[in-house]
C-alpha cells in the first residue's frame, strides 16, 4: 500500500479544503499515454469522492483515492511533498 509522509498529509488536507464535499480527497490515477513521452504516467487531482473501485487510504484526515490501474505500481511507494521550482508544494511519489 502507498505510504504517506506527514508533510504530504498536510498538503492533501489543504487541497481537500478547496472542495465543498466532506468526502473530498486527492485521486491518483494512470494518465493516458503521452504523445511526447510515449508512456503512461500518474496524475493527481482533487476529487469530491472516490470512484467505485478506488482504494481509499486515510492518514490524519488526509484522504487518497487510488485508481485500480495505479494501485499495483504504488504498492511499495511513498507519497511526499516537495517544493516545486515556483515555490509551491508538489506531491511526489518516490521509492520507500
Amino acid at each position: 500500500m502507498l505510504s504517506i509522509t506527514e508533510g504530504a498529509a498536510e498538503a492533501i488536507r489543504r487541497m481537500q479544503a478547496s472542495s465543498a464535499s466532506d468526502a473530498a480527497g486527492v485521486r491518483i490515477f494512470t494518465a493516458p499515454q503521452s504523445v511526447n513521452a510515449g508512456s503512461a504516467g500518474m496524475q493527481i487531482e482533487v476529487a469530491d469522492q472516490p470512484e467505485d473501485a478506488d482504494e481509499v487510504i486515510e492518514k490524519d484526515g488526509a484522504r487518497i483515492y487510488v485508481a485500480p490501474a495505479a494501485s499495483s505500481a504504488l504498492a511499495d511507494k511513498l507519497l511526499e511533498v516537495r517544493t516545486g521550482p515556483d515555490g509551491h508544494d508538489v506531491l511526489a511519489v518516490v521509492d520507500r
